[in-house]
């Protein structure tokens, strides 16, 4: 391995050679490995009540009695007819946030200037000096500007599948009452269009962009920092 001759000169590199210093990474980075499997196992243990009381509410969601409740049911040969009260509640109250959410195939949100807005030095260079019209003029151009950030946010969330992902959150709210929606993740995607050459001749380009997106995670694999009350308070999540 290849290193740049500084990197081991300074702090606690000087006087190191590349061996050396690989050595020493490869320990450090063993180290940091370590505390981070420790620190997630430590949030998979204190977890644990919290995955028993999600699995309370799947057997409870589908209708069926957990292992002890069976096995008493079959002692005293008792009707094992699960009355399912929940699931129908459940379906009803994940309906409802949809309708309130996504009431049409239109999008639930939009974005306003700011009631002083802030614009581009150079568009300031061309406002009226009038106070009135200065105004207008720069609400105006707030107003353009938002419409524009607006339309680029709505095509994003298209392409990211917004409102099939946002539904998967809600029904993961309404059946185990803890949902996870992460964004924005940043992908690749391969866009394609064709070119035409200057003789005449059309090409079929294909160009990879990096686009944001978002992703809904399943709260089986999402391990917050349990010790926080809140998600500002997190000082890590593993997933």
């Amino acid at each position: 391995m290849d290193y740049d001759q500084q990197a081991y000169q300074d702090n606690d590199f000087e006087g190191k050679t590349p061996e050396d210093l690989e050595l020493e990474i490869a320990e450090r980075l063993n180290t940091f490995a370590s505390r981070l499997s420790r620190l997630a196992q430590e949030q998979v243990a204190k977890r644990s009540q919290i995955e028993q009381r999600w699995l309370d509410d799947i057997r409870q969601y589908h209708g069926q009695y957990d292992a002890r409740e069976q096995s008493n049911l079959e002692q005293q040969g008792g009707s094992k007819v699960y009355v399912n009260i929940t699931r129908n509640k459940t379906n009803a109250a994940e309906a409802r946030l949809q309708d309130m959410l996504f009431p049409t195939d239109d999008k639930n949100w939009a974005i306003n200037p700011t009631p002083v807005p802030e614009i581009g030095f150079a568009q300031m260079k061309n406002l009226a000096e009038d106070p009135a019209v200065r105004t207008r003029e720069l609400e105006a151009i707030a107003e353009k500007q938002a419409d524009l950030m607006e339309t680029e946010i709505d095509d994003q969330l298209t392409e990211s599948k917004y409102q099939v992902k946002a539904r998967d959150v809600i029904h993961d709210a309404c059946q185990l009452g803890t949902a996870i929606l992460k964004g924005p993740v940043i992908i690749g995607r391969s866009k394609k269009r064709w070119d035409t050459m200057p003789d005449g001749v059309s090409m079929l380009q294909v160009v990879e962009a990096l686009e944001p997106s978002l992703e809904r995670v399943d709260p089986w694999d999402f391990y917050p920092d349990m010790s926080a009350r809140t998600p500002e308070e997190f000082e890590f999540v593993f997933e």
